[in-house]
């Protein structure tokens, strides 16, 4: 029997190995009370989502990352989404990543495996990009792509693969939430000033971008202030969000759609050294070889992860829908 079922019938189970006791008797029992509720009231939801995961063959590495299995409970990726499609969002995720790269990829990133996308060695440290599971951002997307400088990580961006808003039968990547370590003010001026004034935020947004194009996805999509998971808290959570996002995206030369969300595309563009003055060439002539080779590594690297040939990756909107249903 699976432990996806035994996790259904007796959540207390579950609640043990996704709480840590943290805070003292009382707020612990404060949270086991609001698991307990938001369990019955989304309880159908849960028993679709986890219906679905073991459809996809996926209910052993689930046992092995169990906060997976209670994103739903909460916010998640959009604070706009209700919790049918949260769930909706979730199974997509999982039913593409298998249909792209092999169930057995997908179950080491469930295992908390990571992937380096692109490394560089300087005289005084090195640069990393590795893609993983989100953890600290796990209500942010299923994956993570990291910005590490010297054994330390500057920066996260959390994403996950969902139905096009503009066109349901072709996923997008949905960019849920970008953070980083404020208090590595030092390193990131001194990574910044080793890529030609690239910022990290720029370095993680090209390596979405090369994800995006070595996966055949046509639209990037960005959560703005308004639709971030923790923007409709009003106390500690709201706090976590240390990003003016609308700023962000704009900077990034990115499309508001709503007022809540943004879209860009993930085609990689240069700025011409003709545009600037004769003396700031040498400097972004830098700055682009930088970001061409960022790039091509990061779309070489998820290239080797597919699993199936390119003619045969139709499982994409309702033709992977019709194959598993939940």
């Amino acid at each position: 029997m699976s432990a996806l079922i035994d996790y259904m019938r007796a959540p207390d189970r579950l609640y043990a190995r996704v709480d840590d006791e943290a805070g003292g008797r009382i707020q612990a029992l404060k949270r086991r009370i609001k698991f307990r509720i938001r369990w019955f009231l989304y309880r159908r939801a849960i028993r679709q989502l986890f219906s679905g995961f073991i459809a996809l063959g996926l209910d052993a590495a689930l046992v092995k990352a169990p906060h997976t299995l209670i994103k739903l409970l909460r916010s998640y990726i959009d604070c706009r989404l209700d919790v049918d499609q949260r769930v909706q969002a979730q199974l997509f995720h999982y039913r593409w990543a298998i249909a792209r790269w092999g169930a057995r990829v997908v179950e080491s990133f469930l295992s908390s495996e990571s992937r380096s996308l692109w490394r560089y060695t300087f005289d005084n440290g090195s640069c990393e990009l590795i893609l993983c599971k989100a953890t600290r951002m796990a209500r942010e997307g299923e994956l993570e792509i990291r910005l590490v400088y010297s054994g330390v990580v500057l920066e996260s961006l959390a994403f996950s693969v969902i139905p096009d808003p503009q066109s349901p039968q072709e996923a997008c990547v949905w960019v849920g939430g970008v953070q980083g370590a404020l208090e590595q003010r030092e390193l990131t001026k001194a990574l910044t000033q080793q890529l030609a004034r690239l910022r990290p935020t720029t370095v993680l947004v090209i390596a979405l971008k090369a994800f995006s194009v070595a996966s055949e996805v046509k639209r990037i999509y960005a959560v703005g202030d308004n639709a971030h998971v923790f923007s409709r808290y009003r106390l500690s959570l709201r706090q976590r969000r240390k990003r003016i996002y609308d700023q962000l995206w704009r900077e990034m030369e990115a499309e508001n759609l709503d007022g809540a969300c943004w879209v860009f595309s993930p085609k990689l563009s240069l700025r011409s050294p003709a545009e600037v003055k004769s003396q700031k060439r040498s400097e972004l002539q830098r700055k682009n070889r930088w970001k061409q080779q960022i790039f091509d590594e990061v779309a070489c690297q998820i290239q080797t992860l597919t699993a199936i040939p390119q003619s045969e990756l139709a499982l994409t909107g309702s033709a992977l829908d019709a194959q598993v249903q939940p």
